[in-house]
């Protein structure tokens, strides 16, 4: 495969090029993964559940409010996990030229 900007064969893939990079190099923050977001699957639970005992308890409308707000912050979570999965997996895809520094997938 030949880099489309210069037309080097000098290419590699970001993820495998990233690997080999010593801990010390400038680089590797160049060219790190993304960050992975993680749903707090626990914490929402927690406050769905937290709901649902209080409205169990009497305070019917603060219970379903909070019920509300955490399955809105779940959809909210999932939906960061699962762009940050995306992202991640665009990066491990990217090639890397290794003449022209030029990314591409």
């Amino acid at each position: 495969m030949a880099c489309p900007g210069c037309s080097s064969p000098n290419v590699e893939r970001l993820s495998h090029y990233w690997e080999a990079l010593p801990a010390e190099s400038v680089q590797r923050a160049r060219y790190a993964p993304p960050a992975v977001s993680q749903a707090p699957a626990l914490l929402v639970l927690g406050a769905l559940l937290g709901g649902v005992w209080i409205a169990w308890t009497g305070q019917v409308l603060w219970g379903l409010g909070v019920a509300a707000a955490a399955l809105v912050w779940g959809v909210i979570a999932i939906g960061a996990a699962i762009a940050s999965q995306a992202r991640r997996d665009e990066w491990a895809s990217t090639q890397l030229c290794l003449t022209c520094t030029r990314r591409w997938t």
